[in-house]
């Protein structure tokens, strides 16, 4: 185990491809103790615990009525409480707090069972005198302590943070005052006022700050600098009053914390202090400046120990909010605050680990929902970065680049719903359209800016549909230039579509360790906390849309993640790593993406998820194969294998009416949901079971209020479950049928021999290969086919003959 704040520099072995030289080393963190105490010498300072010899050390193991009590003389600046040890048993975590005063520090300690980090919390101190601490447990007894010590924690500045022209300067964030002509010229395009308006003057009143559990204190001030920006541009009184009325309020507020209110506020506070600067009298700017310290002072010792709420992953969200709240703050009121100098360069050099560790095709493994409040963070922390420094970020533009690529084929045709991989809400909305102008300016791209304009909802007032357009960008519209399919190897996706027209069939696939491939090799390699909270054990797993209607579906955020609940394969009833969680953490399983082919309207994608599964289920194979076939076809091929008999279930989740049957157990399930029709014919094994019910996902654990999720868990789902075994191996061949609600479904021919399985629906013929080595079909307009390939689609629709392969994989 070691500190969380010793993670300061990134080791290169796992960045293939990234030169970490090039990082600016700003800072070196420095630690100076202040008060240790060993397991042994604990007794002194409290009771209720016993003290025991483990592997040549002494421990104290706690018992009911623990507490610990002592004082310590401290100096102004952060520190960290530093408690290792570690929880009860592997499956129980040791939860404490700790008391300064008999105030409660906001972050609580947790000994894990297996912690990869030293258990701590932080703090800031104000005043240097003598303080008393009390250690009191909020869990059960039974925690394994081998001591405790405070370190006083110090950055010390190796390169300026901020450029020397900046210096002096109000406004310098996104606008500088010699800039201010040119912004206003702007407002006269008529492809600004596509996409931005100004705000009418703020007459509302600001919110007092709020106090107790639950507190929310941030998320009202966002939109503040949207009316500072309206002031640039169009200073008036009325403009001024309001602003400088909030301004005056936000002097009163305390420390908001450092999870999602230290953004959301910072945003607002921190722009508007800028921008505002000339027009704020000494003493108003003198409180909102303080206000601004405070936070601060707030946020920087709890990132220095990872205790940000990001669990000292650079990927997760709640680890951009709270950093970049430090470094926008800091840039604010850069010279009025010597510290500035000090929090400025420690955000910044958080931001150099969060664009190492970024993943390097694309994706992000929170999903789309969480991308949608969180990526503007990042954009922004990304743009103080660069502004700040006059420095291009050390890595990141591979990840960067694809992002509104990576959303916009979250969006189902008709660009409404957002598949909900993931800890996304089944109603999720469409991205905010200053998220996809960020990408197109940054690196003029005109798929991205045709994006933009096919996903904008008219003009709004936030100050980023401004600064981040770029209405000189040509635009190439989706229907003309954006991919069919588009594959992200490190985050394990295949997305694929007929085309981007509104009535075309969506299919996407997931298979992936959790938090993708990157940060599993982080974890297991430098023993770095992983990002995959809010990802699901639902490796295989696939979403399936068309004629208008999700088809094929998943039950979104979930506090409690069961494999079941997912259109993927169960083993003897049970699931994947970590079936059941709420918050998965880094786990063995890995699982991938191993190959994806597309021409027009054909997709062809595999995963292997054989490696999703704990061992003692004894799954030696899944491998899944889905063939997107023109908009009416959709076939899904798995290959499974176990070391003993198991008994393998494959499923199906469909969102709307109950379905119908002409056949029982074994015949066609058919849902209809709007104008859509979809028929789930089980092709093999032969005479395979095929049971159906209806039930609602348990998204969250008993006695666990599910309201807390965007998702409340009382949507129905109907299930197809296909169930073959016990048997050592099995092959599940499943055509899905999409058609309009009044149509006949077309007639299937199947056929299978020990070197492949074929498929034929009208003129398309679907073959895969069961060995490796070469497979012979007849193609629809009679020709003989050899080839090694491992699937195959070969149609000929109007006249149009196409051949589609998936090469065999290379050993």
């Amino acid at each position: 185990m070691r500190n969380a704040s010793q993670n300061n520099d990134l080791p290169s072995a796992p960045f293939s491809g990234v030169n970490v030289s090039c990082l600016l080393k700003k800072t070196t963190l420095e630690s100076e103790p202040v008060f240790e105490a060993d397991a042994g010498e604990l007794e002194q300072y409290g009771s209720g615990m016993t003290f025991e010899a483990r592997d040549g050390r002494t421990v104290a193991v706690t018992q009911d009525g623990f507490s610990l009590r002592f004082t310590a003389k401290l100096s102004r600046g952060a520190y960290a409480f530093l408690l290792p040890g570690h929880g009860p048993d592997r499956e129980r975590t040791g939860t404490f707090q700790l008391l300064i005063d008999g105030e409660p520090v906001a972050f609580p300690i947790g000994l894990m069972g297996k912690p990869l980090m030293v258990p701590s919390t932080a703090f800031h101190i104000s005043e240097s005198r003598e303080y008393e601490f009390v250690l009191k447990p909020t869990g059960e007894p039974g925690s394994v302590i081998d001591g405790l010590r405070i370190e006083r924690r110090s950055v010390k500045v190796n390169h300026p943070p901020m450029r020397e022209d900046l210096l002096g300067k109000h406004p310098r964030l996104y606008v500088t005052e010699g800039e201010l002509d040119t912004l206003r010229a702007r407002l006269d395009n008529p492809r600004v006022g596509l996409f931005y308006k100004l705000p009418p003057p703020l007459t509302e009143k600001p919110p007092p700050f709020q106090t107790g559990e639950g507190a929310r204190n941030g998320m009202g001030w966002i939109a503040l600098k949207d009316q500072a920006l309206a002031y640039l541009l169009e200073p008036t009184d009325e403009r001024l009053a309001g602003i400088l009325e909030w301004l005056e309020m936000v002097t009163t507020y305390g420390f908001v914390g450092a999870r999602l209110d230290s953004g959301y506020m910072m945003e607002g506070l921190g722009l508007t202090y800028d921008w505002m600067y000339p027009y704020m009298s000494d003493e108003l700017r003198k409180g909102v400046r303080g206000t601004i310290v405070r936070q601060c002072e707030g946020i920087l010792p709890l990132s220095m120990e990872g205790r940000d709420g990001s669990g000292g992953c650079f990927q997760a969200h709640r680890c951009w909010f709270a950093n970049m709240a430090l470094s926008l703050g800091a840039a604010a009121i850069y010279e009025d605050v010597p510290e500035a100098e000090q929090w400025l360069a420690w955000g910044l050099d958080r931001l150099e680990r969060v664009a190492l560790s970024a993943s390097p095709d694309g994706g992000w493994h929170e999903g789309p929902g969480y991308w949608g409040f969180a990526i503007p963070r990042l954009f922004m922390f990304t743009d103080i970065y660069e502004h700040c420094s006059g420095l291009h970020i050390p890595a990141g533009d591979d990840f960067f680049r694809r992002q509104t690529e990576w959303r916009a084929q979250h969006m189902f045709p008709g660009l409404k719903l957002t598949a909900a991989f993931e800890d996304v809400g089944r109603d999720a909305e469409p991205p905010a359209t200053k998220l996809l102008l960020w990408g197109a300016k940054r690196y003029s791209d005109p798929v991205a800016m045709g994006m933009a304009e096919a996903l904008n909802q008219g003009p709004c007032s936030d100050a980023f549909n401004l600064l981040w357009l770029d209405e000189d960008l040509p635009s190439h519209a989706p229907q003309e230039a954006a991919p069919l399919m588009s594959r992200f190897d490190d985050l394990g996706m295949v997305l694929a579509r007929t085309s981007w027209q509104d009535d075309a069939t969506y299919f996407a696939i997931s298979s992936r360790p959790l938090g993708g491939q990157l940060q599993a090799r982080l974890n297991v390699e430098q023993n770095l906390p992983g990002g995959c909270f809010h990802g699901h054990p639902a490796q295989g797993h696939f979403i399936l849309f068309g004629r208008g209607q999700e088809l094929a579906g998943d039950p979104g955020y979930s506090i409690k993640k069961e494999t079941r609940n997912h259109n993927t394969i169960l083993v003897d009833g049970c699931g994947q790593y970590d079936d059941g969680a709420g918050w998965p953490g880094p786990n063995a399983a890995r699982a991938e993406i191993t190959d994806a082919v597309t021409d027009g309207d054909i997709t062809i994608a595999t995963a292997d998820a054989t490696r999703a599964y704990p061992p003692e289920l004894g799954l030696t194979r899944f491998e899944r194969t889905m063939v997107l076939a023109g908009p009416d076809i959709v076939l899904v091929y798995d290959r499974l294998a176990a070391q003993e008999p198991r008994t393998f279930s494959w499923l199906l989740h469909h969102y709307g009416d109950p379905p119908t049957r002409t056949a029982p157990e074994t015949g066609p399930v058919t849902f209809l949901k709007g104008e859509a029709r979809m028929d789930v014919v089980a092709l093999k094994p032969a005479g395979v079971a095929v049971e159906t019910r209806t039930y609602v996902p348990e998204i969250a654990p008993p006695g666990q209020d599910p309201s807390i999720t965007p998702y409340q868990g009382t949507e129905e789902t109907h299930l197809v479950e296909c169930l073959h075994g016990p048997a050592t191996e099995a092959t599940f061949l499943v055509a899905i049928l999409i058609g309009d609600k009044g149509a006949t479904p077309p007639e299937i021919e199947h056929a299978s021999d020990e070197t492949h399985d074929t498929v034929r629906i009208g003129d398309t013929l679907i073959a895969f290969n069961r060995t490796d080595s070469t497979m012979s079909v007849t193609t629809p307009w009679g020709e003989e086919l050899a080839t090694t390939a491992r699937a195959l689609v070969a149609s000929d629709i109007n006249g149009s003959r196409r051949v589609v392969t998936l090469p065999m994989r290379q050993p």
